[in-house]
């Protein structure tokens, strides 16, 4: 049986895998004194730069013109960036940036 794209996972597939039901700052400041996290999706990479809570950033930019969906970084976000590193990888550039 197919799952929804936007239906919440019940459980984890695999042990290094956490499911929280809502963004908790506090937690997963607890969990980065611990381990490496890596964020993906528009939505809660939003909630964790809002909260502070990231500490770089990876772009990878195509060539290929897509619009009317949700941006990658929140429009009302302020931060200094500084470019760490730069790579093609065919016609992808992969921009990795540091706070």
């Amino acid at each position: 049986m197919a799952t929804s794209p936007t239906a919440p996972l019940a459980t984890a597939t695999t042990q290094r895998t956490r499911i929280l039901p809502s963004f908790d700052a506090d937690a997963i400041r607890h969990l980065k004194r611990d381990q490496t996290l890596t964020v993906g999706g528009p939505h809660l990479a939003a909630a964790m730069l809002n909260a502070d809570l990231v500490d770089e950033l990876h772009a990878f930019v195509s060539p290929i013109i897509l619009g009317g969906r949700n941006p990658w970084l929140p429009s009302d976000l302020r931060r200094t960036l500084t470019l760490v590193g730069e790579r093609r990888i065919g016609a992808v550039v992969h921009l990795h940036f540091a706070q």
